[in-house]
C-alpha cells in the first residue's frame, strides 16, 4: 500500500502566524486608547468585517487590563469601537 503522507525532520518550530495578525489589532486599540473620540469606525483593507470584529473582540479578551473598557460593534458591514468607562475619561 502506497504512503498517503510524508513526514520531515525540521531543525526548529516556525514563529506563529497569529502574532503579526495580533499586532495589527493591538495597534488600532493602541491609537484608539489616544484618540478622544467615544465611536470609531475601524477598517482594515483585504480584512473582512466579521474577521475584523473577531479579532479586536480576541485583542481585548487578551489584555483587559489595557481594553477592558472597550466594546466592538459591527453594524451594516462596517466595525465600530467604542470607548467606555475609565477609557473615555482616560483619554
Amino acid at each position: 500500500m502506497a504512503k498517503t503522507y510524508r513526514i520531515t525532520p525540521v531543525d526548529e518550530l516556525p514563529g506563529r502566524r497569529a502574532t503579526s495578525q495580533q499586532s495589527v489589532y493591538l495597534d488600532v486599540l493602541d491609537e484608539a486608547t489616544k484618540s478622544a473620540s467615544k465611536f470609531m469606525k475601524v477598517e482594515i483593507p483585504g480584512r473582512k468585517p466579521a474577521s475584523i470584529t473577531a479579532g479586536l473582540k480576541e485583542a481585548i479578551r487578551r489584555d483587559q487590563k489595557r481594553f477592558g473598557s472597550f466594546a466592538v460593534h459591527q453594524r451594516a458591514g462596517q466595525v465600530f469601537l467604542e470607548k467606555r468607562g475609565a477609557a473615555l475619561r482616560a483619554a
